[in-house]
């Protein structure tokens, strides 16, 4: 696999995979993939998606998202910074980290749906990451589920 080729070339045993899919049937592709690769926990794997469901953005986000993967992240993200007019519930269940660009990510989420008047509701958050909230002041941005 090219995960290996670049390992071995760069002298490392720590990569990551960056996997993108815009629709429910190429999630349950990178789904049989990751499980024909026997990866059977998403480890290391960042899976950021939204979709618009009773006129909201919901958002799920799962896996850690650090430095490198909020990139990726905010690739899939970026539509919500401009609001038009709905409230965006983020779905943390799954998160399991989230290193400081992703909170600048979240912060521009806040952003964008406040200049219309919405909300950004965070739902099922992690005892972790709800003390990183806390302790940047974050907590104050979003109303909790």
């Amino acid at each position: 696999s090219q995960v290996h080729i670049y390992e071995k070339a760069n002298n490392t045993d720590k990569s990551i995979t960056v996997l993108f899919f815009f629709t429910e049937k190429e999630e349950k592709k990178i789904d049989r993939a990751l499980e024909d690769l026997q990866i059977k926990k998403k480890e290391n794997i960042m899976n950021a998606k939204y979709e618009e469901i009773d006129n909201k953005y919901v958002v799920t986000l799962e896996g850690e998202m650090d430095t490198a993967a909020a990139i990726d992240a905010e690739e899939v993200l970026k539509p919500l910074y401009t609001s038009d007019g709905k409230d965006v519930l983020i779905d943390c269940k799954g998160l399991e980290y989230i290193a400081s660009s992703g909170l600048r990510i979240l912060l521009s989420i806040v952003k964008g749906v406040r200049t219309t008047g919405n909300k950004v509701i965070l739902r099922d958050v992690s005892k972790e990451i709800n003390n990183i909230l806390k302790l940047t002041g974050f907590i104050n941005f979003f109303e909790m589920e």
